[in-house]
């Protein structure tokens, strides 16, 4: 059984030192609900897979895509595999929503973590939300 996170217990961590969420829905998925759960980076299925050491170590790292399927499954699996520690949200961005829990707007801002910096010093490079990232 794959390591799941209740839409409950992730917003009391909102905000959490310990805790980074991660948004991996498709760009298309995200420009047709263009919000996401607050402080959520975004970060590709292709970035996770050629970087997870991006990721930091020492956190737990929750995973969302609409609705806790295919994407963040495989996210999930890469992000073990490269020893991170790792969550999906139980019925992703959909039940999040359904359940009334707080959302911003979608940035179109990806961020990756660099391996010897923390969260606090992580690089950011625009991308385009259509550019395939």
């Amino acid at each position: 059984m794959e390591p799941s996170v209740a839409a409950w217990d992730l917003v009391e961590r909102l905000g959490d030192d310990e805790v980074v969420v991660v948004d991996i829905r498709r760009p298309e998925d995200s420009r047709r609900v263009p919000l996401q759960i607050p402080g959520a980076i975004r970060m590709t299925l292709q970035e996770i897979h050629d970087s997870p050491h991006t990721l930091p170590d020492d956190e737990l790292i929750v995973l969302y895509d609409g609705d806790g399927g295919f994407l963040a499954r495989r996210a999930l699996r890469i992000l073990q595999l490269a020893g991170r520690s790792a969550a999906i949200l139980e019925g992703g961005l959909q039940k999040w929503l359904s359940g009334g829990y707080p959302t911003e707007t979608v940035r179109t801002r990806y961020v990756r973590f660099d391996d010897d910096e923390d969260r606090d010093a992580a690089v950011t490079f625009e991308a385009s939300m259509g550019d395939g990232q």
